[in-house]
């Protein structure tokens, strides 16, 4: 196992430090195989994630700010995924972007690998490589996931990136423009419209409202337009096309 002594090495010498026994704990410096080796020895309900080489503490009490529109997010993915084959919803699931980073975003939604997507899993199901799409809610955490975060999906290939910002009840979302992640805005009626996954359509204002059928039924216009029907056809093509 080893710690990094600085960013980007394994120590001066580039050498492997052992260290056995050690308990995670907030700005530890370790790569990603000895934080998953100790992570996955912490108790059922502990919680972390290692940040370009930095351990950050996430075992932090959750309240319905959070909690609410963590779970509404998910259902947007889910019932888009119910019209959309191809497609794989992750909730708080373990993605392992690289040596220095994994991460558990709140939500995600990727292509399946069989399907065309850019992801794959290791035998324990962990996810490798960046989902298409990751969600975040960001209450406490809001500056964390709109600097540190994003540069990370950014860097490990994220097609799109969305907070929903607590605080001030509003999305930020991000998508790959010119190769880089960039904050996008609302179409003219009010809805976000995914790029990575056409179809995908979020009504802001009936989201933070809290008017789930609004929410239901723009998706439902969503999934019935013609870009998710040629969406569908690509990924459908995909599929038959894999060796």
């Amino acid at each position: 196992m080893a710690t990094l002594e600085e960013p980007g090495s394994i120590d001066a010498n580039n050498s492997v430090q052992v260290v056995e026994g050690r308990l995670l704990f907030d700005g530890q410096r370790l790569d990603q195989p000895t934080f998953h080796e100790l992570y996955s020895k912490m108790p059922e309900d502990f919680r972390a994630e290692l940040i370009d080489g930095v351990v950050a503490l996430m075992n932090m009490p959750l309240f319905e700010d959070h909690g609410c529109p963590d779970v509404d997010m998910s259902a947007v993915l889910f019932i888009y995924s119910m019209d959309t084959p191809g497609t794989i919803v992750q909730a708080n699931t373990t993605v392992i972007l690289g040596p220095r980073s994994e991460v558990q975003p709140d939500s995600a939604l990727k292509i399946d690998p069989a399907w065309g997507g850019q992801t794959t899993r290791d035998e324990r199901g962990a996810t490798i490589g960046c989902p298409e799409l990751v969600i975040e809610i960001g209450s406490r955490s809001l500056p964390f996931d709109l600097n540190v975060k994003k540069r990370i999906y950014d860097d490990a290939g994220a097609l799109e990136y969305v907070v929903f910002d607590v605080p001030h009840q509003k999305f930020h979302w991000f998508a790959r423009l010119d190769g880089r992640l960039k904050l996008v805005p609302k179409d003219a009626d009010g809805l976000y419209r995914s790029r990575a996954f056409p179809g995908l359509w979020v009504d802001e204002a009936a989201f933070v409202r809290g008017e789930k059928r609004a929410v239901v039924d723009t998706i439902r216009r969503g999934v019935e337009s013609a870009e998710h029907g040629d969406f569908v056809e690509l990924l459908r093509q995909n599929r038959v096309n894999r060796p």
